[in-house]
């Protein structure tokens, strides 16, 4: 094996390691020793990374990046008409994602809903092309539509993306208390996105 594949391997195996403590207790809980208990050894984890925001990034910049091109691939299946079932379609292919790659999760929520502080501006930057995407598809969405006297397509545009960040933490508190099935919750989802994008009184 070469030396270059040999590298590769052990960063990946490090950075293996860091995604099980990362999903399991989080950024702010997880320490370098910790990651050193799954069979790293201090010397190697050192010698690629030297620290902990270095492994945290490292691994969102795996998250993202696979979330980016999940979405840029899947959306093109998706018919940006009627509105409401393209935007639908649209937020659950996050969720379609994080089911084939579960241990992904709580990395991103990590990053999006709780983000360190001193990372913000890098985890930014490295959601930046999936905002962008994100942002591209609700206008084109949106412009297919009919739109209510004063509302600005601007606004919505980022109105809806910030919803899409937000919308399965959302379902999860809307769903609580209700049996853990998969069908029962995909119909809350889609009966709080109703409400989200209709509202829920008679004009």
């Amino acid at each position: 094996m070469k030396q270059r594949e040999r590298q590769e391997r052990s960063k990946n195996e490090i950075i293996e390691a860091a995604f099980e403590e990362f999903a399991e207790k989080g950024y702010d809980a997880t320490t370098m020793e910790g990651i050193c208990s799954h069979g790293i050894s201090k010397g190697m984890l050192y010698h690629y990374f030297s620290n902990k925001d270095e492994l945290f990034m490292a691994c969102l910049r795996v998250v993202f990046g696979g979330l980016e091109r999940y979405v840029a691939e899947q959306k093109q299946e998706i018919s940006i008409e009627p509105a409401f079932e393209a935007i639908k379609s649209y937020y659950m292919l996050r969720e379609s994602y994080f089911k084939l790659y579960p241990r992904q999760k709580p990395l991103f929520e990590n990053a999006v809903l709780r983000p360190p502080k001193k990372l913000l501006e890098d985890i930014s930057e490295l959601r930046d092309p999936i905002r962008k995407m994100n942002r591209s598809f609700m206008k084109e969405v949106i412009s297919k539509g009919s739109l209510r006297e004063g509302v600005d397509m601007e606004h919505i545009a980022s109105y809806l993306q910030i919803i899409e960040v937000l919308f399965w933490d959302m379902v999860s508190r809307f769903h609580a208390g209700a049996e853990d099935d998969g069908t029962t919750m995909l119909l809350k989802a889609e009966k709080l996105l109703d409400m989200l994008l209709f509202g829920v009184l008679r004009s």
